[in-house]
């Protein structure tokens, strides 16, 4: 019997340990890597009663939770950091708070909607399927082929959590950056092919294969860099900032905060990379921070939530998960777009707070 029989009593609950999973995974800075456990988790939530939109909403929602707070992503609060010259993952705590508010704003809005087609599947974005889905008319992916779970896939599993918990305390207490978590990775590649006897040489294709998928992303991380070289060695930066800065003066932080969270999330809509923007804009944020008394801890945190919620939201970021998902985009913005603004709001509150108790270290 597999896990979604065993759990046809239990929705709720299964869809809370998928939220906790992604938002885990969210946390350490996972975007498309998790994308393999996408089909796996839609055909269970499928499969348990919901419809492919309360599917998508469980894992986009709570991995969007997890980035968005930068509590240990790499991508967005440790460049962030490190390029304003704060300590990596400095401001932990209040990072933690802010996942917390978060993920309980995600939760509940799948958990609505999740009651909302149960009592009336008709209200389902999708309510020509799910009702022939009710009706065991659609075919679930995965649920008629079963696959054995063997002991070699828990221990493949075992094991993952473990270095998932191990980057997550390398980064938090030891400084860890990309390049750390990579070798990390290899390792865990190395391990996998011994416990199912893979062929060194075929071991190595696919690893090379995966890295050939993450090469646009470093590709535009250099270009945004080459541009802030540019940019930085013709003094156009400092030209920038010193306008903006006269611009903004005696406007007061909290409008100058909102300033430059609209900006963000627009220009996540052509820049889709968290790095990438962050290495564009943190260079010029950090000097305006300290032209107009913001201090850089909450320069960062309006960068990364700027950019973290609408990487769920915009075509550029949400595009591939609707097609593993089996959705098509225009009905996951249905969702999303009430959804993610109630997060951007929340996001909003939480900076002010942050520029309000003055967040360290400095």
């Amino acid at each position: 019997m597999g896990i979604a029989e065993r759990n046809r009593s239990f929705k709720l609950g299964v869809i809370l340990i998928f939220f906790v999973a992604f938002a885990g995974m969210g946390i350490l800075g996972f975007g498309e890597a998790s994308f393999p456990f996408y089909g796996i988790t839609t055909s269970v939530i499928l499969a348990i009663g919901y419809d492919r939109v309360a599917a998508m909403a469980t894992i986009m929602m709570a991995s969007c939770a997890g980035w968005a707070s930068g509590m240990l992503n790499m991508y967005t609060t440790g460049i962030s950091q490190k390029i304003v010259g704060l300590p990596i993952f400095s401001g932990l705590w209040y990072r933690v708070i802010c996942f917390s508010v978060f993920f309980v704003l995600a939760l509940i809005s799948v958990l609505l909607y999740c009651r909302k087609i149960t009592k009336d599947p008709s209200k389902s974005y999708i309510a020509d399927e799910y009702e022939r889905q009710l009706k065991g008319e659609v075919e679930i992916e995965g649920i008629k082929n079963k696959v054995e779970m063997t002991h070699k896939h828990g221990l493949a599993l075992g094991i993952y959590v473990v270095f998932l918990i191990f980057q997550g305390y390398c980064c938090a207490t030891k400084g860890w950056g990309l390049g750390e978590v990579a070798g990390l990775y290899i390792i865990y590649a190395i391990i996998l092919s011994v416990i199912f006897r893979v062929n060194p040489s075929k071991a190595v294709e696919s690893i090379m294969r995966g890295s050939a998928g993450v090469l646009t992303a470093g590709f535009v991380i250099g270009m945004a860099r080459s541009i802030m070289i540019v940019l930085e060695k013709g003094d156009i930066v400092d030209t920038i900032v010193y306008y903006m800065g006269q611009m903004l003066t005696g406007k007061g932080p909290a409008f100058t905060i909102l300033l430059l969270f609209i900006f963000v999330t627009i220009l996540n809509f052509f820049v889709d990379s968290g790095s990438g923007k962050a290495v564009m804009m943190m260079p010029i944020m950090s000097p305006l921070g300290k032209i107009l008394g913001i201090n850089q801890q909450v320069m960062v945190l309006t960068y990364q939530f700027g950019d973290g919620f609408t990487d769920y939201l915009w075509p550029a970021g949400a595009l591939v998960p609707c097609q593993l998902c089996g959705l098509k985009y225009n009905i996951w913005l249905k969702f999303a777009a009430s959804a993610m603004t109630i997060q951007l709001v929340a996001g909003y509150v939480m900076v002010l707070i942050a520029q309000y108790i003055n967040l360290g270290p400095f």
